[in-house]
C-alpha cells in the first residue's frame, strides 16, 4: 500500500474540486458524509500524506508487535521499538501533523534521555509516552522537571500529577469464573 500511495498521490495538496472530480460528487455530498463543521471551510487536502502516515503507522504496528513476540534480545528489542516510537512521532508531526511544538519540544528533550518518544493521545497538544531504562529514569524525571516544566512554572509540588513512570502490563482482559 505504501508504494501505491507514492505512485498514485501526488505531494501537492488536492484542491477540493480535484477531490471532487475524483470521486465523482458535489461539494454537499462530500461535506455531509466526509466533513464536519469544523472542516467544511478546508479547500485543500493533503492526501498523500495522510494515507502515508495511515499505512506507514500500521506497519509500524505491526513490527513492534512482531519484535515484543520475537523477542531475541532485551536490549536489542527495547532498541528496536524505541526507535519505532521515535519514528511514529516524526509521522504525527510531519505527514499527520496533530502534534504541537510544546510536545515536539517534550518528545525532542525524551530523545536525549531515552529509547524513544512519541505523542500519545488525540495529539494536538496531548501527552506524550517515552520508552525509558530504569537506569536512567530519575535523571530523565529530573531533566523534563528542570528543561522543560519549570520553564512552564510547574513547581515541584505539581510535577507528580502530569508525569508519572510506569512498567509494561497485561493490559485490561476480561475474567470469567468457572
Amino acid at each position: 500500500m505504501i508504494s501505491l500511495v507514492k505512485r498514485i498521490l501526488h505531494e501537492e495538496p488536492y484542491k477540493k474540486d480535484e477531490v471532487l472530480r475524483e470521486l465523482g460528487t458535489t461539494v454537499e455530498n462530500l461535506d455531509q458524509v466526509s466533513l464536519t463543521q469544523n472542516t467544511k471551510h478546508i479547500q485543500s487536502f493533503k492526501l498523500r500524506q495522510r494515507a502515508l502516515h495511515v499505512f506507514e503507522e500500521a506497519l509500524r504496528v505491526e513490527k513492534f508487535h512482531k519484535t515484543c513476540s520475537e523477542l531475541s534480545s532485551i536490549e536489542g528489542a527495547l532498541q528496536t521499538l524505541g526507535k519505532l516510537m521515535s519514528e511514529s512521532h516524526e509521522s504525527l508531526r510531519d505527514l499527520y501533523e496533530c502534534s504541537h511544538p510544546q510536545l515536539d519540544k517534550l518528545v525532542e528533550l525524551s530523545q536525549e534521555l531515552t529509547l524513544g518518544a512519541r505523542l500519545t493521545g488525540a495529539g494536538w497538544g496531548g501527552c506524550a509516552v517515552a520508552l525509558v531504562s530504569p537506569e536512567t529514569l530519575d535523571k530523565y524525571l529530573d531533566a523534563l522537571k528542570s528543561k522543560f516544566y519549570k520553564e512552564l512554572g510547574v513547581n515541584d509540588e505539581k510535577f507528580p500529577s502530569l508525569v508519572f513512570s510506569t512498567a509494561p502490563n497485561g493490559g485490561a482482559c476480561i475474567y470469567i469464573p468457572n
